[in-house]
């Protein structure tokens, strides 16, 4: 639900490091300076993304380890920011509505705390629109040679239906075409393709706005499964209770839509019922989530951009595919995801659960139990296809104790060398579709054998109850 509010923007309630990037860089610069790097060296926007991965970009994008730091580049009109993103522990410290235990607790409180978005009077403040459409002015990267082109990375895309209320907001690849145009991949589940099939079936196009370096808790909220959330919940009033603050919505200027007020940039236009090719010379549409290139689609629709307007000085955030910040953003929603699938008929005590960055944030899940009685073989198989149905992603979960930090990736590989047997404590489950985004499970054989069915896998690296005080910690 939509809260009108007259008051002017500048004269709104605080800001929040959650309900704005600006405010939230402003804080990380005054707590945690070292985390911040301004690189004022011109730089090309090609080039800009080659030194981030050489210099900063850690795994799933390289084979470097640990957090990523954010780093500012200088560029003409717009700055480019990466890895703000890329470090969870930083993003806690900045968001302290993120539970530092995600478990259906926790994740159920978080939805009574949500707040609804309000529209406020005016647009961008301080306000700058640029008259003539040039998308080309933006800083827009190319991450490698290989991909089809310039992306948009980090442009949550809001659409609405007025007639049935439903909406959308999520990040999407967008592809540079001109002056004033981008293709657009739409995955077949997300809300944003239902509602431009509702537009096409009506012959007309769909109006949206392309909110770039939006309120943190937008993008983590965006990731949330609308299907997951109670009557009266939906995503912006769930970043409002990560934001601890409501998010700021107002009135498009060239179309008949909502845009996020407190963005950087803001795009408006409308997804058109023409398409183009996503690539003009091979199969490679730009570097995905898991680390891979990922394939191009024959044909995407067509983002007719009709205007543009902007903060003073904007940043214009993005990423270089796959990384720390696509990784983290993906985990922490799939967690809350998780958590609510599991509020109800759940008999297993869930203290903690965490996507790991190694799987892209989707593939790989730890869950800390607590054991009270001892948990059977098949009561963990019917809590792993629980939190699978709630992930499909989810490849490999992996059970741990509450003594477990699963925060830690060494933790969880301790307790799996220490207090599991894999030829009894692996386990797996064939009834699932492949991943199309992982190449291991493409082909119909591996290794010159046939593959068989799709799996998915969990591991019980926890003690057995009837053992406990063998393994009790030294420290």
């Amino acid at each position: 639900m939509l809260t009108n509010k007259p008051d002017n923007l500048s004269t709104s309630s605080p800001l929040t490091s959650g309900s704005s990037l600006r405010f939230a860089l402003k804080t990380l610069n005054e707590v945690s300076p070292a985390e911040c790097i301004e690189h004022s060296t011109a730089l090309t926007v090609n080039e800009i993304a080659d030194h981030f991965a050489n210099n900063f970009a850690t795994s799933p994008a390289t084979a470097k380890d640990g957090p990523e730091p954010v780093v500012r580049y200088r560029h003409e009109d717009s700055d480019v920011l990466l890895g703000f993103y890329g470090c969870e522990k930083r993003l806690k410290q900045l968001m302290p509505s993120i539970p530092d235990y995600i478990n259906p607790i926790t994740a159920t409180e978080l939805i009574t705390q949500s707040i609804d978005p309000q529209i406020v009077s005016g647009h961008l403040n301080p306000q700058v629109e640029r008259g003539n459409i040039n998308l080309r002015q933006l800083p827009v990267l190319q991450a490698t040679p290989s991909d089809a082109g310039p992306y948009i990375t980090m442009g949550f895309v809001y659409a609405r239906d007025d007639k049935t209320g439903q909406e959308s907001i999520s990040a999407h690849r967008m592809l540079l075409i001109d002056d004033n145009r981008l293709a657009i991949w739409m995955l077949p589940s997300r809300q944003l393709r239902a509602l431009y099939q509702q537009a096409a079936n009506q012959e007309k196009p769909l109006p949206v706005t392309i909110n770039i370096g939006v309120p943190p808790a937008v993008a983590l909220a965006s990731t949330l499964s609308g299907s997951m959330l109670p009557e009266g919940a939906n995503k912006l009033s769930m970043a409002g209770a990560l934001a601890r603050r409501a998010i700021r919505m107002a009135q498009a200027r060239t179309q008949e839509t909502l845009c996020l007020a407190d963005s950087e940039i803001v795009l408006e236009g409308e997804i058109c019922h023409c398409s183009v090719p996503e690539s003009a010379n091979g199969n490679i549409s730009m570097p995905e989530f898991l680390g891979y290139f990922g394939s191009a689609q024959q044909q995407l629709p067509v983002v007719k951009v009709t205007g543009i307007s902007s903060q003073q000085s904007p940043l214009f955030q993005a990423t270089i595919g796959p990384g720390k910040e696509q990784s983290i953003i993906l985990g922490i929603g799939g967690a809350l995801n998780a958590a609510l699938a599991l509020a109800e008929n759940n008999r297993i005590d869930v203290v903690n659960l965490r996507y790991a960055p190694a799987g892209g944030g989707m593939l790989l899940l730890y869950v800390s139990i607590n054991q009270n009685h001892s948990v059977s073989e098949q009561q963990l198989t019917t809590l792993s296809k629980s939190l699978i149905r709630a992930n499909p992603f989810t490849k490999l979960v992996i059970y741990v104790d509450r003594d477990i930090n699963v925060d830690s990736d060494t933790e969880v590989l301790w307790a799996i060398l220490t207090r599991s047997r894999l030829s009894q404590d692996c386990h797996s489950m064939n009834d699932f579709s492949p991943l199309p985004m992982d190449p291991s499970q493409k082909g119909n054989h591996w290794r010159g054998k046939q593959a068989g069915e799709a799996q998915r896998t969990f591991i019980n690296a926890t003690a057995p109850f009837d053992r406990k005080t063998d393994f009790k910690r030294s420290f």
